[in-house]
């Protein structure tokens, strides 16, 4: 097929999009480069498997994998090798268990399935994932296991009649578009790694390739269609956010505009193409896969050197270096292994291709197994337990479950679980009190329970409007009041991160930027939070309990027990880590306000635990108080437990 200078240019444009939006220089919507190349990757796959569909099949076949083998694998290979020796210097523990099966997913390119199951790319702990830019290729990868094969029957039962392939392609495309659209409500992460739901994609870049040269434009209307497929790029890429649900619907114009952009240049190029097939874009258009490969890990793992987000100043030397490994890639690994200077014969491809993936995959196996921890102090290592993926999951040690309520309870005490004289209501923060109730319920010899939903706040008549939860905030509120009445109990704890639910999240914090997400009576936000927590302090009262309110626990910005490691193992100054006082209290000032309005008396308020006049702690005695950002520690909320005394008090 001829070469076209300005599909290099949108790659140039994809990629730099896309770094763009990882190193947060202002281009919010650049995530959308990975649609660029999906349509791209659709268009030439297809057009170089038409162009051979009437070959013997297993030249079809091996021809086709050989080329794939060479372009993706090599580069990939090395990037994974490179990313090895970084984790093994930085990552800690738990996170390089996590680090050793994202390498093991990758080697059979299943890791946009795993990364649906944990995480989503908008998230705060996609940014300690140095193999998360692999779902791509995953997605890819599997498009190309899938595609060939139906192309080559599609082609021979309809007798080479492209017309009807290309509209046997356009109810995949339907279906595929319609998946994603209708997924994307309840089940985000599925929509945006899945293949199933990315399919539309490709196959927008697979018609292009089928039908598209049927019908070409005249050189005018190819330059309207240009500049305007150009112009949603670049707006889409300036407007989206990552608050924007997507893909679904706001993934349409961008796949389509791209289409269109390819479709409208392959007769002549417009106006628009000869500006996307200026020499410089070019080339980095021909070092795009390297870019793509180097800029995520070389960030993930500049994260964890810092401990933190890096300083802006930190990209200066970062960029450069990985457009120099980029161009390093591209010239002395992809260009000779593609085009047969390296690795002549198709065979060696496949071989070298198997066994490095094998080792690849045990190698991860092994690594996800036991995240190589003698690598740092007994300090290090404090530090880095103390987060939630290692201890704050499994801290209850009792459960009572009554089909009654919808599941079960955590119960803390040494007393008759079916006897509670409390009951801790609320989110993962309440959660989060475990250690603190055990500990003070054993030695005041009561006997508690905590109800937790995570992502519900205890608030009646109260639901979440961003995501839909396992068990409804509707529902959770219920069954909590079910408990209340049918175990008459008397003392009842609300607990929350109430921050998130009424303002969203806080600005500067590594967690991605939300707006309120409650509703109530419909009311949103601190308006819903200022009618619904009234509301229920009052139906408690009318069920015989005496309602306590917690205030929040000091958010933080960045995951302590990662920055505390890291710190301490690079030699840095932890004292540095601590934040500023007066910016929490002016953040939750509107929200503490509410919660003192009515019932002072019975708010315990954590901030003098933490906070002086000036900074609060995040650590004592050598251990971390958190477990990530705003949740606390094992430790953390054994030493906090004394403010609950004033709570266990009433229940003499």
């Amino acid at each position: 097929m001829p070469y076209f200078a300005f599909i290099d240019g949108m790659r140039a444009l994809a990629v730099l999009g896309v770094i763009a939006f990882h190193f947060d220089m202002g281009v919010s919507g650049g995530f959308i480069g990975v649609d660029i190349f999906f349509v791209l990757s659709g268009f030439l796959i297809t057009s170089i498997l038409a162009s051979r569909v009437n070959q013997p099949a297993g030249e079809y076949f091996v021809h086709f994998y050989e080329r794939r083998a060479r372009r993706i694998l090599p580069a990939l290979i090395v990037m994974v090798i490179l990313c090895c020796i970084a984790a093994y210097v930085l990552l800690l523990p738990g996170d390089m268990e996590t680090f050793g099966k994202s390498l093991r997913d990758m080697a059979v390119f299943f890791s946009n399935f795993s990364f649906s199951r944990k995480v989503g790319y908008f998230d705060s702990v996609a940014a300690a994932k140095p193999l998360l830019h692999t779902w791509s290729l995953a997605v890819e990868e599997q498009f190309y296991l899938l595609f060939p094969p139906l192309l080559l029957v599609a082609v021979r039962v309809l007798k080479g009649n492209m017309a009807r392939v290309g509209a046997l392609l356009v109810v995949l495309f339907a279906a595929s578009l319609a998946a994603s659209i209708a997924l994307l409500p309840t089940k985000p992460e599925v929509a945006f790694f899945l293949p199933h739901t990315r399919a539309w994609e490709l196959l927008a870049g697979s018609l292009v390739a089928i039908l598209g040269t049927r019908h070409l434009p005249s050189a005018r209307i190819a330059n309207v269609i240009s500049t305007g497929a150009l112009a949603v790029l670049l707006f889409c890429m300036a407007t989206y956010t990552g608050a924007t649900p997507f893909p679904g619907i706001a993934a349409v114009p961008p796949v389509i505009a791209s289409a269109l952009l390819i479709w409208a240049n392959l007769q002549q190029p417009s106006f628009a193409a000869r500006l996307l097939s200026w020499k410089p874009l070019v080339y980095v258009g021909l070092i795009s896969y390297g870019l793509y490969l180097y800029h995520w890990p070389v960030l993930v793992f500049t994260r964890f050197y810092y401990g933190s987000e890096p300083p802006m100043v930190s990209h200066l030397v970062t960029l450069p270096f990985i457009f120099v490994l980029a161009a390093l890639s591209f010239r002395f690994i992809e260009e000779p292994i593609r085009h047969g200077r390296w690795f002549r014969r198709r065979g060696h491809v496949f071989i070298a291709s198997l066994v490095v993936l094998l080792a690849t995959f045990v190698a991860g196996n092994a690594i996800g197994k036991s995240g190589l921890d003698f690598r740092f102090t007994d300090q290090v290592r404090r530090y880095a337990d103390a987060g939630e993926k290692s201890l704050y999951k499994n801290i209850c040690k009792r459960h009572f479950s009554d089909p009654r309520f919808g599941g079960s309870v955590c119960v803390v005490g040494t007393g008759d679980e079916k006897k509670p004289d409390f009951l801790v209501w609320g989110d993962s923060h309440a959660g989060s009190l475990i250690p603190a109730m055990e500990l003070l319920a054993t030695q005041r010899g009561k006997t508690g329970w905590i109800y937790r939903n995570t992502g519900c706040p205890p608030l009646i008549e109260t639901e979440r409007i961003d995501e839909e939860l396992d068990t409804p905030c509707l529902t959770a509120s219920r069954n909590a009041l079910a408990m209340i009445e049918a175990f008459h109990i008397k003392q009842v704890l609300l607990a929350g991160r109430w921050d998130m639910v009424t303002l969203g999240w806080e600005k500067g914090s590594e967690e991605v930027t939300r707006e309120p997400v409650i509703e109530h009576d419909g009311l949103y936000g601190m308006e819903a939070f200022a009618k619904a927590l009234p509301k229920t302090r009052a139906k408690l009262r009318a069920m015989g309990a005496t309602p306590w309110v917690m205030r929040q626990t000091p958010p933080q910005l960045i995951d302590i027990p990662t920055a505390l490691a890291s710190a301490e193992h690079f030699g840095r100054d932890r004292a540095a880590l601590r934040r500023q006082a007066e910016p929490i209290r002016q953040w939750h000032k509107p929200i503490n306000a509410l919660i003192m309005a009515e019932d002072a008396k019975h708010v315990i308020d954590p901030f003098p635990f933490f906070c002086g006049t000036d900074h609060c702690d995040i650590e004592q005695d050598g251990e971390s108080l958190y477990s990530d950002n705003d949740h606390l520690s094992i430790i953390g909320a054994q030493k906090m437990a004394p403010i609950f005394d004033p709570f266990f008090d009433s229940m003499r």
